[in-house]
């Protein structure tokens, strides 16, 4: 069976769609994965005008769904973050699942349902880069010209699977 991907990125300035739009190509020469992309989806076509409970119900579908999450970290986007925290939450979830199957608590049926609807293990793979990066070490006070969200980089840090790497290729070099 196929894994699936969930592409997690910005996308409403041109050169995030642009971007986005890229990534899509990309994923399309996958032969062992099928994907979601958001910029692709139905639920997000504004053409439409997509109500906002279509839109997080159509993306969080695909979240569970998910066995890999890539997620751009660039601009620190809400929706990546509640998707990030989604797969978080899931995982955790199977976590406790497995302790309690573990000790005789659950059967290996219950743990098999909750794998089904998505309650698993997730890969996740943020990219991450921002040129200003190599020197802020550099500067001092108000002058550190970048830092990064560090509830959001240990969320991934402890992921089973996560990793963080500076380019869409490395993420899909690591599937």
């Amino acid at each position: 069976m196929k894994k699936h991907i969930y592409n997690a990125g910005p996308l409403f300035t041109k050169g995030e769609m642009k971007e986005r739009l890229a990534e899509d190509s990309k994923l399309q020469e996958l032969k062992d994965y099928t994907f979601y992309n958001p910029i692709t989806a139905p639920c997000n076509d504004k053409d439409k005008l997509p109500t906002a409970g279509d839109i997080f119900f159509g993306d969080t579908s695909e979240v569970i769904k998910s066995d890999v999450v890539i997620a751009n970290l660039d601009h620190e986007d809400p929706g990546v973050m509640a998707e990030l925290g989604i797969s978080w939450g899931l995982e955790y979830a199977y976590s406790v699942l497995l302790d309690l199957y573990t000790h005789g608590y659950i059967t290996e049926e219950a743990l098999s349902e909750a794998r089904d609807r998505g309650v698993k293990n997730k890969k996740v793979i943020a990219v991450a880069y921002d040129l200003r990066e190599g020197t802020a070490g550099e500067y001092n006070g108000i002058h550190i010209p970048f830092g990064r969200n560090q509830f959001v980089i240990g969320m991934i840090e402890d992921f089973v699977d996560g990793t963080i790497v500076e380019e869409f290729e490395e993420a899909i070099c690591l599937l």
